[in-house]
């Protein structure tokens, strides 16, 4: 797919969070108003996360001519996170029809290297679930988390030593 503009509903979160926005009210905007080619649906903006509502904004979306191409779930490198989190957004993901799941690390916590080799743990069965789906991690940097920048995701994602798992490089930084 050849997509030039995506919008992620984490530009609009307080106005999908207030109500003043539906969620399947942003995505037509998306495609009505903005001209966008393709959208990148943040989790935490879902009013709900069941199948028959992700079908349902993969339809809509699909309808009218936009792309799918990330689902944005922060947080889920976190060694901390249940199992269940990570196997829920790729379920999501693959139902949403999405390319990428676009995710972050946890804090670093007391330990860093103990919780690296556990991230690294947690993104090895990530991976694994991930290609099960055809959906490729896409790791970024976050402040005050394991990995701060690009050097960080660059690091461990040799250590994870996966095709499934690549880094996010922000466009500022490209």
């Amino acid at each position: 797919f050849n997509v030039k503009l995506a919008v992620t509903s984490s530009s609009f979160s307080p106005l999908l969070r207030s109500g003043v926005l539906t969620h399947l009210e942003w995505v037509e905007a998306c495609a009505s108003r903005l001209d966008a080619d393709g959208i990148v649906l943040r989790l935490a903006d879902f009013p709900r996360t069941d199948l028959e509502y992700a079908a349902q904004v993969k339809k809509v979306a699909t309808d009218l001519g936009l792309v799918p191409v990330a689902l944005d779930a922060p947080g889920l490198l976190d060694p901390a996170r249940p199992d269940e989190e990570r196997s829920a957004a790729v379920a999501l993901a693959t139902a949403l029809g999405t390319a990428l799941i676009r995710t972050t690390a946890g804090p670093p916590g007391d330990l860093p290297p103990e919780t690296f080799a556990r991230a690294v743990t947690a993104a090895k069965a990530f991976t694994s679930a991930a290609k099960a789906a055809n959906v490729t991690l896409a790791v970024a940097g976050a402040p005050d988390s394991l990995l701060t920048g690009v050097a960080d995701v660059q690091n461990f994602s040799k250590y994870v030593d996966s095709a499934w798992l690549r880094y996010d490089v922000p466009a500022h930084s490209a």
